[in-house]
C-alpha cells in the first residue's frame, strides 16, 4: 500500500511494505528519488537507516 504525506512544500510517497520512501517532490514537482526508468535501470536500491 502506498501512503502519501504532503504539506505546502513537500510531498512524500512511502511504500508500506518495508517503509520504503519511493517519491519525494518539492513544491515545483521536482522528483528527488530514482523512479526506475527502464531505459537506464528499472530496479531500485533502497537505503536502510540504523
Amino acid at each position: 500500500m502506498l501512503i502519501t504525506i504532503k504539506d505546502s512544500k513537500t510531498t512524500a510517497v512511502i511504500d508500506s511494505t518495508g517503509a520504503q520512501l519511493i517519491s519525494l517532490k518539492d513544491a515545483s514537482c521536482r522528483e528527488y528519488i530514482w523512479q526506475r526508468d527502464p531505459d537506464y535501470w528499472k530496479k531500485c536500491s533502497p537505503s536502510c537507516f540504523p
